[in-house]
């Protein structure tokens, strides 16, 4: 019953380092909330089975970024007891001489298969063998010939190309009439410590998050359905909206926003959740 707190415990403070509730998990893993709590308070009892409990925990685990199979070895063996009264009955049935040590040998009574691959005791294996081996060294043997005689042969007495003496004036840079893109303006209208407001005059919004902590993420795209997903250290992830961008950030201080490549200073706080609104000005 310890052990079986420890692991409950263990994905409970692992739940709450990342910001995410028991109605997300639910939604995230399909998982019942009463099957959540029983499970973080080692109540192992209330899961209908083994089977149904190694699937819960696995599935848990890789939503708070951990290793399924490290938590489910954690799980306490069950009652080894109808295992060895299987071990009994099968020992009644199945009596075994221990003063001779002689056992019922499979093996024993079953016909021997004669090897149709030798002959007179021998393998006919080693001639196909180095057959394989002389045919693999001359086609090696071939390769290196013509690699010798393209190299040395053929490319030494190909004829130099001739100068093009058509373009020779200097390319001058200044001659380049392409226009310099323009950076849209960004204004931060709020910056508090649970919530950002942007502001992009723009005609879209380009946005890349990098992730530098675990940090699980809700993001809506303009009037689209909001989607949820963890980031692992070293994730990036690319949205691109007309007109409004919207997230919600568990541990916001372990990711960094990136609004048409350069970095926005808006703060975030390790271990907090902050909701962002960055949208094209009306």
């Amino acid at each position: 019953m310890e052990q079986e707190k420890q692991l409950g415990t263990q994905l409970r403070i692992r739940r709450e380092e990342l910001g995410l509730t028991i109605d997300h998990v639910v939604q995230e893993t399909k998982i019942s909330s009463r099957y959540i709590q029983a499970i973080e308070a080692g109540d192992f009892g209330l899961i209908p089975g083994e089977v149904y409990l190694k699937g819960f925990i696995k599935t848990y685990s890789k939503l708070l970024n951990l290793n399924p199979s490290e938590m489910v070895s954690q799980i306490p063996s069950q009652d080894s007891s109808s295992q060895n009264a299987n071990d009994s009955v099968e020992q009644s049935l199945y009596p075994r001489d221990k003063s001779s040590n002689q056992g019922f040998n499979v093996n024993s009574s079953m016909p021997k298969r004669s090897d149709k691959h030798s002959i007179n005791g021998r393998s006919d294996r080693g001639p196909s063998i180095r057959k394989s081996v002389q045919i693999i060294a001359i086609v090696i043997i071939c390769l290196l010939l013509i690699t010798y005689v393209y190299q040395n042969i053929i490319l030494k007495n190909l004829p130099l190309p001739e100068p093009d003496d058509q373009n020779d004036d200097p390319i001058d840079p200044g001659d380049d009439d392409t226009p310099e893109p323009e950076v849209p303006q960004v204004t931060i209208v709020e910056d508090s410590s649970g919530f950002a407001s942007v502001n992009v005059d723009a005609e879209q919004i380009d946005l890349r998050i990098e992730a530098n902590q675990t940090c699980w993420l809700r993001a809506q795209i303009d009037d689209n359905e909001p989607e949820s997903q963890t980031m692992a250290p070293g994730d990036v992830l690319e949205l691109t909206a007309v007109s409004k961008i919207q997230l919600r950030a568990g541990n916001s201080g372990g990711i960094d926003i990136y609004l048409f490549e350069e970095l926005l200073p808006v703060s975030g706080q390790s271990g907090g959740v902050k909701n962002y609104t960055i949208q094209t000005q009306p």
